[in-house]
C-alpha cells in the first residue's frame, strides 16, 4: 500500500535526522582530536630537529590538551537532549512495534522486517537516553588543573542518610567537617534532611527528602527521589569542589547520583559491615550501575576490615582502612555522672537504637540472672526506639525485673555523663556492625566494656585488655561476664585505664588528619599518572605538577 511506504519512509527520514543531529554534536570533537594529533606529530619532528619554535608549539599543545582532552568543566554529553532521544525512541518502539505486529498477522514480509528493525532501534534510543554518555579519551578524565595541590581545599562531605537523625555516619561526617574547617579548608555537607539543620549555617546543603526503609533489622532514612539531577548539577556547578567525599558512594539515590555527575576528585568511605539490602539490591540494575560508575571513584576508604571485606565483594580495588574516631575531649573521664544514679548501686549501661540486631533482648535475659545474684545492680538503657521499647517494657514487667531504666534518646552533650555513671558498659550486638563507635565512647570515658565477640568489635577491643568479649546471643555467658566485672573493682579500673589509652589512638584529630593525608595521596597518584601520560606523548610536564 502507498500509505505503508509513506509511514516507513517517514520513519527512515526521522532516523537519519536523529543520526545527523548526533553527528553534528560529535564532529567538532573528532575534528579537534585530529588537529591535536597533527600538532603532536609536528612537535615531535621539531624536537628531533632542535628547532627553536619547539617551545611555542609545546605551549600550544599544552593548552589544547588542557582545554580539549581533559577539561576541568564537566564533560559535555554527546546527545542534543536526553528527553528528545527518549521521546523519539519511545515513539519508534511503540509505533513500529504495532505496525510490525499488524503486518506479521498476514505472514512475514519485507515491510515487516524493516518496521521490526526500526522498533528495535527505538529500544536502543531509549537505552542510550537513560545512560551516561560522556566524552572519554584514552588520555584520562582528570586534567592537570583538577589534580593540582591547592591549599586550602574546597571539600564536600556527602551523606546518603537523614542528617537530622542521629547515627554513626552522620556523627562521622560532622566530626570530619569540624576538623577540616579547623584546618582551614572550606567544607560543605550535602545530605537529605527531614527538618532544618541549623548547626552548620550555610555549610549545609540539603538535597532530597529522606524516607524510612527497613534494612538489616534497622531503619535507614534515605532519599529515593528520581528527580535529584537538576539540584545536584546546580550545586556542583556553583561550588566547584576540589574533593567530593561520598559516604557509602553507591547508596541510592543521593550519593550515587552525585558520583555520576561529579567531575571532581571522588573519595568513597564504606561503613557497612554486612546486611540486607546489600549491593545486590535491585540487581541487575544495581550491579550495572556500580560497574558504570566505579571508574569515577578515585579513592576508597573502609572503616574496618569487616567493612572492607563486605564492600570488596562488589567494589574491587584497593581500600585504605581508616577507622571511625572519637572526640576524646568530649568523652572524658572528667565528665560528671548522673546524680540520680549515684546511690551505691552497680550500673550496667546500654547505648544504642532499640533494634533487634543490637541484642538488648539478650542483655535483658542476662540481667535477669545478674539481678538474682547482685541485688544492688541496675540496668540503664539509653537510645531511641518506640516499637521494640514497648515489647521490652512488657517483658520486664512480666518477669518482675526491677531497676531497669528506659531513658530514651539522650543528647550528644549529655551522653558522656551516662558513660561516667556506668560501672560497666555492655554492647550485646548480634552482628551486622562494621565498627562500634559506642565502644570507643565508653572507653574514652574510662569505662570497662563487655561486648559481643564479633569481628567489628574484636577489631577495637582486645579480650582482657580494654574489656571482655562474650559469644553473641549467649545470655548465660553474658550474665557471668557482667558479674565478674561488677564484682572486681581492680579489674574495672585496669580495663578502664587501658580503654582510655586505646581510645586516644582513635581521637578525631588523628583520624581527620589520616583522612586528609589520604586525599593528598590520591592527588599525588593522579599527578604521577598525569606526568607519565604527558611523557608518553612526548610533552614536558606542567610546571604546576
Amino acid at each position: 500500500m502507498d500509505w505503508e511506504l509513506m509511514v516507513t519512509a517517514a520513519g527512515i527520514l526521522a532516523y537519519f535526522i536523529a543520526l545527523f543531529l548526533q553527528w553534528g554534536r560529535l564532529r567538532p570533537s573528532f575534528t579537534r582530536r585530529s588537529t591535536l594529533k597533527t600538532d603532536l606529530e609536528i612537535l615531535r619532528i621539531l624536537k628531533e630537529l632542535g628547532h627553536p619554535s619547539t617551545e611555542n608549539v609545546r605551549k600550544y599543545v599544552d593548552d589544547a590538551i588542557a582545554n580539549i582532552y581533559v577539561s576541568r568543566e564537566p564533560p559535555k554529553r554527546l546527545w542534543v537532549h536526553d528527553w528528545t532521544l527518549f521521546v523519539t525512541g519511545f515513539a519508534f518502539t511503540l509505533g513500529f512495534s504495532a505496525w510490525t505486529w499488524y503486518l506479521v498477522r498476514d505472514g512475514f514480509s519485507g515491510w515487516a522486517i524493516v518496521t521490526g528493525f526500526f522498533a528495535f532501534t527505538g529500544v536502543i534510543w531509549i537505552a542510550v537516553s537513560l545512560s551516561e554518555p560522556t566524552v572519554e579519551t584514552s588520555q584520562g578524565r582528570k586534567s592537570p588543573k583538577t589534580v593540582r595541590h591547592k591549599m586550602p581545599m574546597k571539600i564536600a562531605l556527602v551523606s546518603p542518610y537523614d542528617f537530622a537523625y542521629p547515627g554513626g555516619v552522620v556523627n562521622h561526617i560532622s566530626e570530619l567537617e569540624r576538623h577540616f574547617t579547623q584546618m582551614g579548608h572550606e567544607v560543605k555537607v550535602i545530605a537529605p534532611a527531614s527538618r532544618a539543620i541549623n548547626t552548620f549555617g550555610d555549610r549545609f546543603i540539603p538535597i532530597g527528602k529522606p524516607r524510612p526503609i527497613p534494612s538489616s533489622g534497622s531503619i535507614i532514612r534515605v532519599t529515593i527521589s528520581l528527580r535529584l539531577a537538576s539540584s545536584i548539577k546546580e550545586v556542583l556547578q556553583r561550588e566547584k569542589f576540589d574533593i567530593i567525599h561520598l559516604h557509602e558512594p553507591f547508596m541510592p539515590m543521593l550519593c550515587s547520583a552525585i558520583l555520576r555527575f561529579s567531575d571532581s576528585i571522588n573519595i568513597g568511605t564504606f561503613h557497612a559491615g554486612d546486611g540486607k539490602p546489600d549491593y545486590n539490591w535491585g540487581k541487575p540494575i544495581s550491579t550495572w550501575m556500580i560497574r558504570r560508575r566505579l571508574h569515577k571513584l578515585d579513592g576508597r576508604i573502609a572503616v574496618s576490615k569487616p567493612a572492607m571485606n563486605f564492600a570488596s565483594k562488589y567494589v574491587p580495588g584497593y581500600f585504605n582502612i581508616i577507622p571511625n574516631g572519637v572526640d576524646i575531649e568530649h568523652f572524658s573521664p572528667n565528665a560528671s555522672p548522673i546524680e540520680a544514679f549515684c546511690d551505691g548501686k552497680q550500673n550496667i549501661l546500654f547505648v544504642g537504637r532499640l533494634e533487634h540486631r543490637k541484642g538488648l533482648n539478650h542483655l535483658l535475659k542476662a540481667y535477669l540472672k545478674v539481678k538474682q545474684e547482685m541485688l544492688n545492680s541496675r540496668l540503664i538503657i539509653v537510645g531511641p526506639g518506640t516499637m521494640l521499647r514497648k515489647k521490652y517494657e512488657k517483658w520486664v514487667k512480666r518477669n518482675r525485673l526491677a531497676d531497669v531504666i528506659f531513658v530514651g534518646f539522650v543528647s550528644y552533650d549529655e551522653l558522656p555523663r551516662y558513660y561516667k555513671t556506668a560501672d560497666v558498659f555492655c554492647a550485646p550486638t548480634t552482628g551486622r556492625e562494621s565498627f562500634g563507635i559506642v565502644l570507643l565512647e565508653a572507653m574514652a570515658v574510662g569505662r570497662p566494656v563487655v561486648v559481643s565477640n564479633i569481628d567489628s568489635y574484636a577489631s577495637v577491643v582486645t579480650h582482657g585488655k580494654e574489656g571482655l568479649l562474650v559469644p553473641p546471643k549467649d545470655s548465660q555467658a553474658l550474665a557471668q561476664t557482667l558479674l565478674t566485672v561488677l564484682g572486681d573493682e581492680a579489674l574495672q579500673q585496669r580495663l578502664g585505664d587501658s580503654g582510655r589509652k586505646t581510645a586516644e589512638q582513635y581521637s578525631w584529630n588523628r583520624i581527620a588528619q589520616r583522612v586528609f593525608d589520604y586525599y593528598l595521596e590520591v592527588l599525588s597518584n593522579l599527578e604521577r599518572k598525569e606526568f607519565a601520560r604527558r611523557q608518553s606523548i612526548g610533552m614536558q610536564p606542567n610546571s604546576s605538577t
